[in-house]
């Protein structure tokens, strides 16, 4: 069986100082560039083919889906010189950054977020690459009842809310055109978060309510549809950081009140609302920053 550390078995040890920005790329969709002339972080079994290699690459697994050992169950950082010493170094400072983003995320955060996060603690210049941080949270028809995708493990709306802070406080060290969504039309008069209930305590009503599901679902799009309605009070959703936590599910619990992930015709409503949302919080975020 074929390591993942022997992809590239002949570069130098961790050497960021060739003066080329470090190249993150994940699993999603998207263009990438056709010569990675630096290094490079890739995600678990992510493979490249590219004309020429990259000066170094950085893989980054998680280690509950790989036959790597790890100490911390969270990340093995593997480095392409296969030096085991450098890689259990880095594989510390991985989880060292994860810890303090799981504190401001409530959550424990992707590899990507972690792997730019490092970057620029690091001083180093960064590009991404097919890393949006904006999955669907829409469920397939053919799902089973209990099942439910990594990605609604994570809170992807926190982490953006994160990425365009630091995106927007060293615009000149981050190049991701990808994690830039359309730009939401508002008002010519200046708007200011709506006073009314938050939408915390509009989904937290939901969630406690006894009524049928099909009524849940009907009360769910009349909430989704009033909001998006009100660019004040979209705006006040996309500060409300309490909120964040109805948008993804807890790890390792057998119940969680978000029903509206595990049902395919609630999710489809929210998975709606989200993609307006992540438009306003961008707003908040980055261009009103």
């Amino acid at each position: 069986m074929t390591s993942l550390t022997d992809e590239f078995h002949d570069t130098e040890v961790l050497d960021f100082d060739n003066g080329e920005p470090v190249i993150i790329i994940g699993n999603g969709e998207g263009a990438l560039p056709d010569v990675i002339p630096g290094s490079c972080i890739l995600f678990n079994q992510r493979r490249l083919k590219l004309r020429k290699r990259p000066h170094q690459i950085l893989r980054v697994l998680n280690s509950r889906t790989t036959f790597f050992d790890s100490e911390d169950d969270d990340y093995v950082v593997s480095l392409s010189s296969g030096e085991k010493g450098e890689s259990r170094s880095l594989s510390i400072e991985f989880h060292t950054v994860a810890i303090d983003l799981s504190e401001q995320l409530y959550c424990w955060p992707s590899c990507g977020l972690v792997a730019l996060f490092w970057a620029v603690g690091r001083g180093l210049d960064v590009s991404c690459y097919q890393m949006e941080l904006s999955p669907t949270l829409s469920r397939d028809v053919g799902w089973p009842a209990g099942y439910a995708p990594p990605t609604v493990f994570h809170n992807y709306l926190g982490e953006r809310r994160l990425a365009l802070t630091q995106l927007s406080t060293t615009p000149t060290r981050i190049t991701w055109p990808g994690i830039l969504l359309p730009e939401v039309r508002l008002p010519l008069i200046r708007l200011e978060p709506s006073a009314s209930s938050s939408l915390s305590d509009e989904l937290r009503r939901l969630q406690d309510s006894n009524a049928p599901v099909t009524s849940r679902r009907k009360q769910l799009g009349q909430l989704v549809s009033q909001l998006i309605m009100d660019p004040s009070m979209m705006l006040a959703a996309a500060s409300d950081i309490e909120a964040e936590k109805f948008f993804y599910l807890p790890r390792n619990v057998r119940h969680t009140d978000n029903w509206w992930l595990y049902d395919y015709e609630a999710s489809l409503i929210i998975d709606s609302f989200v993609t307006v949302l992540r438009q306003y919080q961008q707003v908040i975020y980055l261009v009103g920053s």
